[in-house]
């Protein structure tokens, strides 16, 4: 469960205002070849591999422009901005050491059975699965309610067994938050369990 309302609701998808677009124009279209057959008469067969050849090449041409394929051009540029600052070098490509790490470990806790995990929010999108899931950004905002839930005994970090940072990671904290979260955290009994640049994952001692 992740109690950030952005990711659990398809109104906050970028997406969302395109689909009934989308919808929409997949009936419109689907008439409108209908009617086309109709005006060649009943001897007209529809071409379904060209019909197909012809989505995927839109599709193809289309994904220049807005897209995840490894041709696409960056289409949140703004977003990158905010969340790691302008004019940095990049290097967290799916390929980049910085990537792979991210990758491995993301999918480690994925597979872990029960997993509590607090991370800040870009380490974050790739977690969603896990048994429970938190953002720094808003375990800072609501610490005080969730430090009185039964399974914090007492503190809000507590319930989590893994902490995931990126220290770059700007987007729902500041630098200044996340250097706090990690202080508390050694001292609540997490240990360092693997880091690379600027990516930390610690993790709770037995017993802690």
């Amino acid at each position: 469960v992740w109690d950030h309302l952005p990711a659990s609701s398809l109104a906050f998808q970028y997406a969302t205002g395109v689909l009934p677009i989308l919808w929409l124009a997949t009936l419109w279209g689907a008439r409108a070849l209908t009617e086309t057959q109709r005006g060649y008469g009943s001897g007209f067969e529809p071409d379904a591999t060209s019909a197909a050849i012809g989505a995927a090449a839109a599709g193809l041409v289309l994904s220049l422009y807005v897209g995840q394929l490894p041709y696409s051009r960056p289409t949140l540029l703004d977003v990158r901005a905010q969340t790691y600052g302008a004019g940095k070098d990049w290097s967290r490509g799916p390929g980049a050491p910085i990537g792979r790490w991210l990758n491995e470990h993301t999918r480690s806790l994925r597979g872990t059975p029960d997993a509590t995990v607090l991370a800040t929010g870009r380490a974050a999108a790739h977690l969603i699965g896990v048994r429970e899931l938190e953002t720094i950004g808003q375990y800072l905002q609501r610490r005080e309610a969730l430090s009185q839930l039964p399974d914090r005994r007492g503190h809000p970090l507590r319930a989590y067994q893994w902490i995931l940072i990126d220290r770059d990671d700007g987007l729902h904290q500041t630098r200044q938050e996340v250097d706090a979260v990690e202080q508390e955290a050694v001292a609540e009994g997490f240990e360092v369990i693997d880091r690379l640049e600027t990516l930390v994952l610690y993790r709770r001692l037995p017993g802690e």
